[in-house]
């Protein structure tokens, strides 16, 4: 039973590590996300690729900023939510 949920997950999570690298290259976020990693990690100057985490934080982004576009909010709360989410970093 263990053997066959092996064969079963490491597949699927190929699969969907794929899919969220194809939508990170599509949207063309990695030059922005690597210089933001430069600028508040100085010690890791060298980095010329995003992380899986960069990609993970960039899907997640997507995923918040769709939600809160699609329904309506109080005045106020939106900007409120713009900040929080810039001050993540």
């Amino acid at each position: 039973r263990g053997h066959r949920a092996v064969e079963r997950t490491a597949p699927f999570a190929l699969i969907v590590r794929g899919i969220l690298v194809a939508w990170y290259l599509g949207e063309n976020r990695w030059e922005k996300d690597v210089e933001k990693h430069k600028r508040h990690s100085p010690w890791n100057t060298k980095r010329t690729y995003p992380s899986l985490d960069d990609m993970l934080d960039a899907v997640l982004e997507a995923i918040q900023l769709h939600r809160v576009q699609r329904h309506p909010l109080r005045i106020g709360t939106r900007a409120q939510l713009e900040k929080a989410r810039k001050l993540r970093w």
